[in-house]
């Protein structure tokens, strides 16, 4: 999970166009994933969370490389640990932080959230069904 995070905050945005809101997006499809299964499969994992075959590419040579620099060798099968799930979860970071005190959590449907620029600057867009 360290290594998802890892790649789709640092490496990413260094590779591809990627918001902020598209990056958590992908957070938390991965997070869906590992809640989901009860074993890992890495083919799986990028075929459900990544899609593009493009990024699947990348994140299979960002892992290449982690484990040749680190000397630790992940798994592409292992059985997901329920504990270390919950203890990588909280590290993934589901908050846009804009300007000061101003934050976007995105913990939901990405599609509800547009990102654009305008005469008076850089802007978000938020839909919804019903306000609580």
């Amino acid at each position: 999970m360290t290594l998802t995070k890892n790649f789709i905050t640092q490496e990413m945005p260094k590779e591809f166009e990627v918001s902020k809101a598209d990056q958590i997006d992908l957070l938390n499809k991965s997070l869906s994933f590992f809640k989901g299964n009860d074993d890992f499969d890495i083919d799986d994992f990028t075929n459900e969370v990544m899609t593009d075959p493009e990024t699947i590419e990348k994140f299979r040579q960002y892992k290449k490389r982690s484990e040749d620099e680190s000397g630790i060798s992940v798994d592409n099968q292992f059985q997901v640990s329920e504990a270390a799930r919950k203890k990588q979860q909280r590290s993934f970071k589901r908050v846009i932080q804009l300007d000061k005190k101003i934050q976007i959590v995105i913990s939901g449907n990405r599609k509800n959230i547009e990102q654009g620029t305008d005469k008076k600057g850089k802007f978000y867009k938020v839909y919804y069904s019903e306000e609580q």
